[in-house]
């Protein structure tokens, strides 16, 4: 686990955060005083004071220019060890990757989760033995994010009994098979449900069809691999689990407005 202040990465790292990038770790940024634009995913997002984001493994992402105050707190799924099995999906779901931005409107709160922030620093600043100290910091870490979520699913209605199975246990086999799974019959079949009640759960809990959230998975994955790879059109359709590059690009297109040609383009212009 490490903590950095946004001033060291600042002044060490400026050129970096502001260049497209990925981590193989997940990052909890906490952000007291400044503005900034935010980049996740192709999408900009002006952040303001008493922000969290949570950036999951793997996400491109990088900052604007910008002066902020706070601190980014990166750790491996290691330290998820210890924390029940269904806590951390539904942390790693709803925090990081349905949600990733959360503003503090409660002064309260707001303060109270400062204060684990300013201890968790403390913490890694502290010159104990390793083993202690990692027990701690996942200790105070593990306080934090279960706060955490306790406070997004009471201003987002979440019922945890209701939701916490079946719909986490979907959206994990998305995140395996998009690739080469894009029939919702194909998931209901491997979770032991029907077609319907896979929709209905899954309307309940996002508002949207399980096909949409297939087909954004896949095209959240296109959009990467046209910009940060090399690989042609027709690798990238391949790669994406369709047999006809025809198929693929008009998924593309239907969902972008542009053909995924225009797309790379267009972002290579941008650069």
């Amino acid at each position: 686990m490490k903590v950095v202040s946004f001033s060291s990465l600042r002044e060490h790292y400026n050129r970096e955060i502001q260049a497209e990038h990925a981590h193989d770790f997940y990052i909890v940024a906490f952000f007291e005083k400044g503005q900034c634009l935010y980049y996740r995913n192709f999408e900009e997002i002006l952040i303001n004071p008493k922000t969290i984001v949570f950036m999951p493994p793997g996400q491109y992402h990088h900052y604007g220019e910008g002066e902020i105050k706070g601190s980014s707190i990166c750790f491996s799924h290691d330290a998820f060890i210890g924390l029940d099995i269904e806590v951390v999906n539904l942390i790693d779901f709803y925090l990081f990757v349905n949600e990733s931005v959360i503003k503090i409107e409660d002064e309260h709160i707001y303060h109270e989760f400062a204060d684990i922030v300013k201890m968790i620093h403390s913490e890694y600043e502290c010159k104990e033995h390793p083993l202690t100290l990692n027990i701690k910091m996942k200790s105070l870490l593990h306080y934090w994010l279960i706060k955490l979520f306790d406070y997004y699913s009471q201003h987002h209605e979440i019922d945890i009994q209701r939701n916490s199975n079946l719909f986490l246990s979907f959206y994990t086999k998305v995140e395996k098979n998009f690739k080469k799974w894009h029939k919702v019959a194909q998931y209901a079949e491997d979770l032991h449900v029907s077609y319907k009640e896979l929709s209905r759960l899954v309307r309940a809990e996002t508002n949207k069809r399980p096909i949409e959230i297939i087909i954004d998975r896949i095209i959240s994955e296109a959009k990467r691999l046209l910009v940060f790879t090399n690989k042609s059109i027709k690798e990238i359709s391949v790669e994406l689990g369709f047999e006809e590059l025809s198929n693929f690009s008009l998924l593309f297109k239907k969902k972008i407005g542009v053909s995924p040609n225009v797309y790379r383009s267009n972002y290579s212009k941008k650069k």
